[in-house]
């Protein structure tokens, strides 16, 4: 969740995807859930796919025979009609005192304050998903093994920061796993289901070691966070063949609710990890452009929205990925090593560079949708409508996923025309992709840093 130039704002203050598949749920028979106009609360868009979905957390505890240090994530799932009228809406903070102090925190406002501007606000919101659903059953058109994208946020995010991405790809039947970083990159991170947390780390220049730069201590100070959240991300692919294999997994965060375990049971033999994808956001993106670099990572192919370079290594990135900017958030430092990674001899021939016009690097959060005048104002929302930027952030996702996994995974992806690598038809006039992207984006930066 950073917006331009991460540290230097940390240490002042830090086409609609048509898809129609015959025999899957309309709109009309999943069950509703109000567009973010319709009230005067803030309400988040409905998913774009034809499955409701469902969502399950996951706290592991650590382990010190293996060295695990356990992880908490949010799953995101296709479920069913029949189980999703059975189910009520997942909160958008699953904890909303201990969430509503940690995004207060991280804008730097007393725990009161947090709690009385941030908590009457945050906590009502629900997302479209349902908590705690069962995971549908593998049928005619969901395949028994569905691809599964591991989706890292950015700092300040959270699990839920980026429901509205991560709930459009399980809509369309696919299995997300989005993690609540431990390294101090998020807002704030529960442990022990909630009994202890992990704050946000704000860099200090009274941890500035005598013998370092200021730019030496931020380098180190990254790349060591990052280097724990990849640490994480093996943790979260060992959690998924645990789950796979149906071997019995302690969940700190287990809901009381009975029918809960059938969801344990449910994803025994469902995880496509010949179709794994890692992907991630600003901060986030740096991670996943850093497990795609890392030799025999288990991916076959990553989506890095906005990576923010910084503390990514220059070693090239084999898989293929597909990188998408917004228009506001380059700086030449951080264009520079993208540039690089495109043109290194080992890129894929199937990588893809774009730029989503209009947009603002906390578009592809849920901040915008619910927040646009808001977001627009502060100049952390673009000028685009953020429900259509997430509708095209998801179309040329989804576009990707097919060219990449499409032919071996038996999920049906459905058509995304002009948002191809070679478009069958003209793109969106606010997309740009390849040495165009570039071009725009250099001619948008305003400064020589």
């Amino acid at each position: 969740m950073v917006n331009k130039a991460p540290d230097s704002v940390v240490t002042s203050s830090e086409p609609t995807p048509a898809v129609s598949l015959g025999g899957l749920a309309t709109a009309s028979s999943v069950p509703s859930h109000k567009g973010w106009f319709s009230s005067w609360r803030p309400t988040l868009p409905s998913y774009l796919g034809p499955f409701p979905v469902g969502v399950y957390d996951v706290e592991t505890p650590a382990d010190p025979a293996t060295g695990a240090k356990g992880v908490l994530v949010r799953l995101y799932y296709p479920t069913t009609i029949k189980d999703a009228n059975t189910r009520s809406h997942a909160k958008w903070l699953p904890n909303g005192t201990f969430y509503s102090r940690g995004y207060g925190s991280f804008s730097k406002l007393p725990a009161a304050v947090s709690l009385g501007v941030f908590y009457p606000v945050l906590s009502p919101i629900k997302t479209p998903a349902f908590l705690n659903a069962d995971l549908r059953p593998a049928d005619e058109i969901l395949p028994q093994k569905l691809p599964t994208v591991v989706f890292a946020h950015g700092l300040g995010g959270m699990r839920t920061t980026y429901s509205a991405w991560c709930g459009n790809l399980a809509s369309q039947g696919m299995l997300v796993i989005a993690t609540e970083f431990r390294d101090g990159s998020a807002s704030v991170a529960a442990k022990d289901n909630y009994a202890s947390s992990v704050p946000y780390l704000v860099p200090s220049e009274k941890n500035l070691p005598s013998d370092q730069s200021a730019d030496e201590y931020l380098l180190n100070l990254r790349r060591g966070q990052v280097e724990l959240k990849t640490g994480e991300i093996k943790e979260v692919v060992t959690l998924l063949r645990d789950l796979n294999a149906g071997k019995e997994v302690r969940n700190l965060m287990a809901s009381k609710d009975k029918r809960v375990p059938a969801f344990a049971s449910a994803i025994k033999g469902r995880v496509d990890f010949d179709n794994l994808v890692m992907a991630g956001h600003s901060f986030g993106a740096a991670t996943a452009l850093t497990a795609l670099q890392e030799p025999d990572n288990p991916f076959k192919c990553g989506i890095a929205l906005d990576p923010w370079m910084h503390a990514v290594s220059d070693l090239p990135v084999s898989k293929p990925f597909l990188s998408i900017q917004s228009h506001t958030f380059q700086w030449k430092k951080n264009l520079e090593p993208l540039e690089a990674l495109f043109s290194h001899s080992s890129v894929a021939a199937t990588s893809r560079f774009g730029v989503l016009l209009g947009t603002a690097h906390q578009d592809v959060s849920d901040f915008p949708a619910l927040f646009p005048s808001l977001m627009r104002k502060i100049k952390l929302g673009g000028e685009q409508d953020p429900v259509r930027s997430l509708e095209i952030y998801h179309a040329w996702c989804m576009a990707f996923l097919k060219e990449e996994i499409g032919s071996s995974s038996s999920l049906p992806f459905g058509n995304y025309p002009g948002y191809e690598k070679e478009p069958s038809v003209p793109r969106p006039k606010s997309i740009l992709e390849g040495p165009a992207a570039f071009e725009a984006l250099h001619g948008s930066i305003r400064h020589d840093w």
